[in-house]
């Protein structure tokens, strides 16, 4: 099953739930995270206040699912904790010297699975 698939059968606490540990762990802002979601700031925050009330549209679904993915690609090949965590942040040559977090809060979707796809040929050793 695929993570998209699994999100649609999640709870909408359990989405935020994973939103907020990946923003913990990246240590995103608000405004990071309402541009990786395509939402508003403000909708974040309700989101984040009652997290079971969350009403999350199937594309904020996909964005949610490509996170936690790029999270977990980037435990399996960095393991957890700061190196993987940081690598959002360190500047990528193969995203133009700037940091994959900047690709990945443009707002669009696309960019969000380039990162995706970019740590899923890494995992595959390209």
């Amino acid at each position: 099953m695929t993570p998209v698939m699994l999100l649609s059968a999640a709870s909408p606490r359990v989405a935020v739930n994973a939103v907020r540990r990946v923003a913990d762990r990246w240590q995103l802002t608000g405004a990071d995270v309402a541009r990786l979601l395509g939402l508003h700031e403000r909708t974040v925050r309700r989101m984040y206040e009652e997290p079971s009330r969350a009403s999350l549209p199937a594309d904020v679904k996909e964005r949610i699912a490509n996170l936690i993915v790029i999270w977990e690609d980037l435990a399996a090949l960095f393991g957890v904790g700061e190196v993987a965590d940081g690598w959002v942040r360190r500047p990528n040559a193969d995203f133009g010297d700037e940091p994959p977090l900047r690709r990945m809060t443009t707002g669009l979707m696309e960019d969000l699975i380039d990162v995706r796809r970019y740590l899923d040929l890494a995992r595959q050793g390209w």
